[in-house]
């Protein structure tokens, strides 16, 4: 009987499964697809039009881009092929309050908001 190897994961998968995105076609693809990124890495004083491209997009989108050395790059890395490019994606997407309310609505919900203030106090001494 053939028994098969067991599956493993590769690296890139991985790596997508915790926000890194390496490479410039997959964070070409990530912009176009309007994925939640936080933080943009390119290589500081590359020219080529691909990461001008990326660049661009980015900041279009309003994504902090950074420029960092491949030494930052490459410790960042999990594929150890990351063209000069490493974006980190969001791991949950932001949604703000207007976006809950309207989507509570819009199921014909009433949402109800309950708000906590924790007040501390701090130790007063006293004179005996």
């Amino acid at each position: 009987m053939n028994k098969r190897p067991p599956l493993r994961r590769s690296a890139p998968v991985e790596a997508e499964n915790d926000g890194v995105i390496e490479g410039r076609n997959a964070v070409i693809e990530a912009l176009r697809a309007g994925t939640a990124i936080d933080k943009i890495y390119i290589m500081k004083g590359e020219t080529d039009s691909a990461l001008g491209h990326i660049a661009s997009a980015a900041r279009e989108k309003g994504i902090v881009v950074v420029d960092a050395d491949r030494r930052k790059l490459d410790g960042m890395s999990r594929t150890h092929s990351h063209q000069g490019v490493i974006a980190l994606a969001a791991v949950r997407e932001y949604a703000s309050v207007d976006d809950i309310l309207n989507a509570a609505r819009e199921k014909g919900e009433n949402p109800l908001i309950a708000v906590s203030y924790t007040h501390l106090t701090l130790p007063t001494t006293s004179r005996v």
